[in-house]
């Protein structure tokens, strides 16, 4: 099976076999933290979840380090181009180094933002709040954060409960000028 390396910035680099993944850690450019996509389900995991790579014990070394340096080209794997290169010369598209303080995006923020959405829409701006919690959970989602589905469906049981009620206060305001 191969995989992507996925890096804090979300380019992809490979795909790689997991012997290559395991000389990459040999070498330190990936650690157990490293997230990676696989080729054929697209489904991301950690590094340290891939059965069949073996991290050697080495000195301590800063979290994140491991992505510091980009997995050099070999034969096993098919080579970016330079638009999708994680690092190319200027001009040329891919992007900068990741910070090797950096931790991978799950959306965990956007779920945050999803049930601020929801209270600020439930308080004050109605469908706009919870239209923009609608958004922010989708977002969660995409990135792959088990917890988006809670906020996702909330917020559009919210929606939903504010426009009938919406149209309520309007039906009867239309029967109340009507009438007079």
């Amino acid at each position: 099976m191969k995989y992507y390396v996925i890096w804090a910035d979300g380019q992809k680099f490979g795909p790689a076999d997991v012997d290559t993944l395991t000389q990459w850690a040999a070498e330190g450019r990936i650690n157990e933290n490293t997230e990676l996509e696989s080729a054929t389900t697209g489904a991301r995991l950690s590094a340290a979840s891939v059965p069949g790579i073996l991290f050697t014990a080495r000195e301590a070394v800063p979290p994140g380090f491991g992505q510091t340096l980009p997995p050099q080209a070999t034969s096993s794997y098919e080579t970016p181009s330079p638009e999708s290169a994680p690092f190319s010369a200027p001009g040329l598209g891919g992007g900068s180094a990741p910070s090797p303080y950096a931790t991978p995006d799950d959306g965990s923020q956007y779920v945050t933002y999803s049930w601020i959405s929801l209270a600020v829409g439930l308080l004050c701006l109605g469908c706009i709040g919870t239209g923009a919690g609608i958004y922010f959970a989708s977002e969660a989602k995409k990135r792959g954060n088990p917890n988006a589905q809670a906020p996702f469906v909330v917020n559009l049981i919210a929606t939903a409960l504010i426009a009938l009620v919406a149209l309520f206060w309007v039906g009867f305001i239309i029967i109340a000028i009507m009438s007079q």
